[in-house]
């Protein structure tokens, strides 16, 4: 596998720069025998960049990673934030050190693409007995916020920060460009102790560095010991569309047309995002610890056999691959996590970010970058769902008639020519007319009394429903023959009732510039991890039970931060829809959704999970 080892030349060598203040803010000593006598002492620290998760199949696997590009691992900025507490949540902030750093080559291992360790002079922390210093590392913050290196202070905005670690975990942001304007915003990621592979009791999960027992009086003895080690996550997810098209040509009825995929825009993506991944706060059927994830396992769902990887790797919430494996390295036992709560976690979006229209469906790239979006399985639908909407461009036959083609009742198994369409609304019309639906509608005097009119149609005039794309009917002439009698034959205009009984009758919809648009749902642990069959369900997409539906489908859809989500179209199988789908306020269940299109999703180190789907 490809790995950046250099990504810029300021990134050549670690080297953190030691605090600018030579302060004490607290008494030495008092618990803390690795604070010398003047109030300070001197923190190691091996800081890791992560590659990009990314899966196989219809998801992806846990473990499988990939580098992604260089700029995803610039380094602008870095932040060490200490903490102090009995535990992780409880711990209060304690200061905050500014740090200038150059990163070293790093280790040829798959999950993790740079490393570096580093000296940092901190000033003395007081910890009571039982407590705990702990450490969390910024890259990139971005102006989430600021740090006041006199004071080794941070502000929220005009807001100075003080309180717990859980206090510190709840701070969002409102878009994905906060977190990648000046290199992608960075912090400790959620590790476990214990792999997914077996049942799993007694892991520890940790998000802060326990640092207490790497801080030396001197400089000299910190870096002949060994370093915190801490691993760091990316806080978006990432989604590419790729293609791999076998054919590009589509057979509708008896025509034979080819396709390119124009355009594509990423809808229904969260509007705000904790800043630490949030694996601690208490969510409906989950224990705030977050470990009771750990023992979900799906029964593969009346599937009878299950993947081989699910069957190895049956505990999906934890990797089963360390998370770093260089030799006589004592930071062992760490394995990724791959699941988490976002603020909207319980509860109904509310998203507006469905395209209007075509102009919004364009290729400005292949790769998106997004906020995590996680969802309790009872939200689990495509309204709360991050999905890719795929715009296909077919190309009609030549002796078709201009750019656009129709379809009829719905029916995509059959496409039309516009005079193909306007004749099947005639003829519906004089069905209708014929069978007296529409007869007993006329006033013209001189078939009052007629056994029976016969009527063939003319002509049709309509618009075109800007949103929906149907044929709005503004005039439908006839020419009309009484049977028996003299045989009078008179042009006739519908009046505006029997207008109104045709438009109910038939649909026809018009696909402006030969375009037809899809919905892709982006599955996270997808259908290797969280099987689906719809063999088993009798009404409902998801059993009312909880603890069923978490077990066999908790995570199923959804994008988590440091995932990387590769869309990777192979095909079309039909005509989509007309129109930009509407996915904002869509209720219908995820696994009930008609899909149209092939497609196969990865996830990258970045983890990658990737998606194939063919277009429907």
């Amino acid at each position: 596998m490809k790995k950046f080892k250099l990504f810029t030349i300021a990134l050549a060598a670690l080297a953190l720069a030691a605090c600018s203040s030579d302060d004490v803010t607290a008494p030495s000593g008092s618990g803390n025998t690795g604070f010398g006598a003047d109030g300070t002492g001197y923190l190691k620290l091996s800081i890791n960049l992560p590659t990009q998760s990314a899966g196989a199949g219809t998801r992806a696997a846990n473990d499988q990673t990939d580098d992604g590009d260089a700029s995803e691992y610039a380094v602008n900025d870095a932040t060490l934030l200490l903490f102090k507490g009995a535990d992780q949540n409880a711990a209060t902030f304690q200061a905050a050190y500014d740090m200038t750093l150059n990163w070293n080559q790093g280790l040829d291992d798959d999950q993790i693409t740079s490393q570096g360790t580093k000296v940092q002079k901190i000033n003395s922390i007081t910890a009571a007995g039982g407590e705990k210093i702990y450490a969390l590392v910024v890259l990139n913050r971005n102006s989430v916020f600021t740090v006041d290196n006199d004071a080794n202070t941070i502000k929220f905005g005009s807001d100075a920060f003080s309180g717990s670690f859980k206090d510190f975990t709840v701070k969002t942001v409102a878009s994905a460009s906060a977190l990648t304007g000046k290199g992608y915003f960075m912090t400790n990621a959620v590790m476990t102790d214990k792999p997914g592979s077996t049942a799993i009791s007694g892991q520890t999960t940790t998000i802060l560095a326990d640092v207490s027992g790497k801080i030396y009086q001197t400089e000299l003895l910190a870096q002949q010991n060994p370093a915190a080690d801490i691993f760091v996550e990316r806080a978006v997810a990432k989604v590419q569309l790729t293609q791999s098209l076998a054919s590009s040509e589509l057979t509708v009825g008896s025509n034979k047309l080819t396709y390119t995929i124009s355009g594509w825009a990423l809808a229904n993506q969260n509007t705000s995002s904790y800043i630490v991944r949030n694996w601690n706060q208490s969510a409906e059927g989950i224990t705030p610890s977050g470990d009771a994830w750990y023992a979900l396992m799906s029964d593969g769902d009346g599937v009878s056999a299950s993947s081989s990887y699910l069957s190895a790797n049956p505990y999906r919430f934890a990797g089963y691959s360390l998370a770093q494996e260089e030799s006589g390295n004592p930071a062992t036992a760490a394995y990724r996590t791959y699941f988490g709560i976002d603020p909207n976690y319980n509860t109904d979006a509310t998203f507006t970010d469905a395209p209007a229209s075509a102009s919004g469906m364009t290729f400005d790239g292949n790769i998106k970058y997004c906020l995590e979006n996680t969802f309790d399985v009872a939200h689990q639908n495509v309204k709360n769902t991050t999905c890719a909407i795929i715009k296909a461009k077919f190309t009609l036959p030549e002796s078709w008639e201009g750019d656009d083609f129709y379809t009829v009742n719905g029916i995509r198994t059959t496409i039309y020519k516009k005079s193909e369409a306007e004749n099947a609304i005639l003829k519906q019309a004089g069905d209708l007319y014929n069978n007296a639906i529409l007869a007993t509608a006329t006033s013209d005097d001189e078939f009052e009394g007629a056994t029976k009119i016969n009527v063939a149609p003319k002509a049709v005039t309509y618009t075109v429903d800007a949103d929906t794309k149907n044929l709005k009917l503004t005039k439908l002439t006839f020419t009309a023959t009484e049977e028996g009698g003299d045989a009078t034959t008179k042009g006739y205009d519908l009046n505006a009732e029997q207008l109104e009984a045709v438009q109910n009758a038939i649909t026809v919809t018009q696909y402006t510039n030969a375009e037809a648009y899809y919905t892709v749902l982006i599955k996270h642990f997808g259908d290797e991890l969280t099987p689906w069959n719809r063999a088993t369900k009798t009404t409902a997409a998801y059993p009312d039970d909880k603890q069923q539906a978490n077990k066999n489908w908790l995570g199923r859809y959804g994008v988590l931060r440091n995932n990387w989500y590769e869309i990777e179209v192979n095909g079309v199988s039909a005509i989509g829809s007309a129109t930009v789908p509407n996915v904002n306020t869509d209720t219908t269940p995820d696994d009930e959704v008609e899909n149209y299109i092939s497609v196969k999703i990865n996830m990258l180190s970045w983890a990658k999970r990737k998606q194939s789907v063919t277009l429907q």
